[in-house]
């Protein structure tokens, strides 16, 4: 039996990285990660990371599962609303780049990187918040979200790249991300449904 990928499964992991590394988060970044993981999936893929619509609202691109879960509150997410899943490494991958890539910058440079460059500017309607972003079109951005994003990073903050394919973490840290990621996955198979 396959399962499905949500946004609110990408959300959980979001969150449960920044409680790993004692980072605030708050509804407002979350979005933004959320539906930047669609884009680099996307870009990188040709596929959907979950298949949800991605909306134009006021401070830029929102998945409505994420929206309806948390709300848009300002305080911080303390832990996840959902369990933190099991994925697949090429979706934890595109979790793990947008966290290295997105976690240094502050909310409002977040909301600078889907505001100066993508779609959402020709899709915003303040009078309709629910304007579907085509998914395609979010896709094609990615690299210009990425630069965007990497334009603030430049003030060369200790880097820590955590993709599957280029592993740069400091000695101290080796295998602390691995084991977590396999101490979650063994969670959620020992609370998957039997059949």
């Amino acid at each position: 039996m396959s399962t499905t990928t949500t946004s609110l499964d990408i959300a959980a992991w979001l969150i449960w990285l920044a409680n790993e590394e004692g980072k605030d988060m708050s509804v407002l970044p979350l979005q933004k990660m959320v539906t930047l993981a669609q884009s680099l999936f996307g870009y990188t893929t040709h596929t959907k990371l979950y298949n949800e619509n991605i909306y134009a609202f006021e401070y830029g691109p929102v998945t409505q599962g994420v929206l309806t879960c948390y709300g848009g509150s300002k305080e911080p997410i303390v832990r996840p609303r959902t369990e933190v899943k099991a994925l697949p490494d090429e979706q934890l991958g595109a979790i793990a780049s947008i966290w290295d890539l997105c976690s240094p910058l502050k909310p409002s440079q977040l909301v600078d990187v889907t505001h100066d460059v993508g779609p959402w500017k020709p899709y915003r309607n303040p009078n309709n918040n629910f304007t579907v972003i085509p998914w395609n079109e979010f896709v094609a951005a990615w690299p210009e979200y990425e630069r965007a994003a990497q334009s603030y990073n430049s003030v060369s903050n200790a880097h820590v790249d955590r993709t599957s394919s280029n592993i740069e973490i400091p000695e101290s840290m080796l295998g602390d991300f691995d084991q977590q990621i396999f101490l979650a996955q063994q969670n959620a198979y020992s609370q998957a449904p039997r059949r």
